[in-house]
């Protein structure tokens, strides 16, 4: 088939703001170009990855069963199957990635995205979730997901920003299920019999899913799409971590400096699974115009309704005081959950029946109540060390344990010496207990010079510390050299000492996505490409340390280059 002159796309699919859906045009009657099988094929990818994207064409009849093309393989599970038996891509994208920046665009030719079919008139914008066509005489194909790229791209087309590209620009092609079997051949028709989501595009979708901004009305409605699990998860991944208005319900101290906020959801939307990942934390905006936003620990709840501690800060910036004084009952708030995979991965490698050691001073407690009730439920030991300046001052006192809590009151003489509660190794240097820590700074920075004289290896500490600082000294100034690829942009700036990198990069109109300007949520994390960085984040897993860090709170040390997208 002769190719047209390819353009250069102009899309940024995570930088959309999506308010409303329009129905996708109804294709014209297609024609089969081609037919495409292939066998795995051992090292197929640069002599290291095991690939099944080279696919021959076939130009005789050839059967598709429920699980596809006769002579179709798949090197892994996650491809294939009923679910993804068919995979097509419009041919007439090859010639707009031919127009891109790729350092081999040859490499772009029909078939190379390893797909089973190629036909003429179909898009990812005139294709829709659960759409049914008929091809040739016998076959039914029904859409059952955009196809999920994935980083193999890159050693397919021979660049390191091909998997990035197919994202932004939303050239993914799509996946079918076959629900009715048969014979195929090059030049039989392709008609669409039956449209069930008009406004539900394979482009639609992928906006939805990854769109920088996001009515929750809409992905809720995505949630409900005849998806495969991949995709309904990405959803309601998406569903759960996007930020949602909530209603003041109820407010009442619990000691003379905690008020605890109650909010319940104000747009009712149906969450598949409600619950809080371990960990998590609050990251909500609020006060006049959303000027206030702050990172707080979750007492307990759900995305339905949850609650909060909060201390009225003797430095605030106006926050504390703002939560404390001016929030009333029926005023609004956002907020949006915050996650700490690093934690869950050191849960994942710590013996669960290790006795977990918290050392926590005053509404520090917060950060490790769910938990608490957690260890309750499973029968996992636990002893509770709870340092706090006069009784009055003990927050949610009652919602602990008795026999496993004890107070440290200063102002009765009684205060808690760390290093005797923190276990010292067993004859084999085998530590015999996991520590948890969050309180003032000069209690944690205590623990943790303890625990490094006793050896304590990092997956057996956890300090809950949202990073912020009150003061306008955040760190060294520092020198960063900025690449953003999609638009070939360079520049040099410099990061003052009372300024994060995010601040920089956004005021230099980068345009950087983030959430809870805490390092504890993963959101503004950019690659970094050379330069010593001062870790501070919590979100960054360890052997993501060294190439990536997070804007909001990681600073450079002297000079650091970075990329960005």
């Amino acid at each position: 088939m002769p190719q047209r002159t390819g353009i250069q796309s102009t899309r940024n699919i995570p930088k959309e703001a999506v308010s409303t859906l329009e129905h996708a045009p109804v294709p014209e009657k297609s024609v089969v170009l081609q037919v495409r099988a292939g066998k795995v094929q051992k090292g197929a990818l640069g002599g290291e990855i095991t690939s099944a994207i080279y696919k021959q064409e076939h130009d005789g009849p050839i059967f598709c069963s429920s699980t596809g093309f006769t002579g179709d393989e798949h090197a892994s599970w996650r491809h294939g199957g009923t679910e993804r038996a068919v995979h097509q891509y419009n041919p007439d994208h090859y010639a707009d990635w031919q127009a891109e920046s790729a350092p081999e665009p040859h490499l772009y030719q029909i078939g190379a995205y390893g797909e089973n079919l190629v036909t003429t008139n179909l898009s990812e914008d005139n294709v829709c979730i659960g759409d049914v066509f008929q091809l040739g005489n016998d076959v039914l194909l029904e859409v059952s997901e955009p196809r999920h790229p994935c980083h193999k791209l890159n050693s397919r087309f021979r660049w390191q920003r091909a998997l990035n590209r197919t994202i932004r620009t939303g050239r993914s092609g799509w996946n079918m299920r076959v629900l009715r079997t048969g014979h195929v051949c090059k030049g039989d028709s392709i008609t669409l019999i039956r449209r069930p989501f008009p406004r539900w595009s394979v482009l639609n979708v992928q906006r939805v899913i990854r769109g920088k901004q996001v009515p929750l009305h809409l992905l809720a409605e995505c949630t409900q799409l005849p998806m495969t699990d991949l995709f309904l998860g990405l959803t309601k991944d998406r569903l759960t971590q996007a930020p949602k208005t909530y209603t003041l319900v109820d407010a009442q101290y619990v000691t003379p400096r905690v008020r605890k906020l109650t909010f319940e959801l104000k747009e009712p939307i149906v969450l598949t699974n409600p619950g809080f990942d371990p960990y998590a934390f609050a990251q909500i905006t609020f006060g006049p115009r959303s000027a206030f936003s702050r990172s707080y620990s979750i007492v307990n709840g759900d995305l339905h309704k949850f609650s909060l501690g909060v201390a009225l800060d003797r430095q605030s910036r106006g926050g504390s005081v703002y939560l404390h004084n001016e929030l009333k009952i029926g005023d609004e708030i956002g907020m949006a959950p915050g996650t700490n995979p690093k934690a869950q991965e050191n849960d994942a490698k710590c013996d669960q029946s290790l006795t977990c050691v918290v050392i926590v001073g005053g509404v520090g407690i917060t950060a490790f109540l769910p938990s608490i009730r957690d260890w309750e439920s499973k029968g996992v030991p636990y002893l509770i060390y709870y340092a706090v300046r006069t009784p009055e001052e003990a927050a949610f006192l009652d919602q602990l344990p008795a026999d496993k809590t004890i107070l440290y009151v200063s102002s009765r003489g009684k205060r808690l010496d760390i290093r005797s509660v923190i276990p010292k190794p067993g004859p084999d240097n085998a530590h015999q207990a996991r520590i948890f820590s969050c309180g003032p700074s000069r209690m944690m920075q205590e623990c943790a010079r303890i625990t490094s004289d006793l050896g304590y290896p990092e997956h057996m500490i956890h300090f809950e510390d949202f990073g912020g600082s009150e003061g306008g000294n955040l760190g060294d100034a520092f020198e960063v050299e900025v690449d953003e690829p999609d638009t070939n942009r360079h520049e040099m700036l410099t990061v003052p000492s009372n300024k994060t990198l995010l601040d920089v990069l956004n005021e230099a109109g980068f345009d950087i996505v983030y959430s809870c300007k805490s390092g504890a949520c993963g959101a503004c994390k950019v690659k970094v490409c050379q330069g010593e960085v001062d870790y501070k984040s919590t979100a960054l897993l360890v052997k993501e340390k060294g190439i990536a860090l997070q804007s909001c709170v990681d600073r450079g040390v002297g000079k650091l280059k970075i990329e960005v997208d």
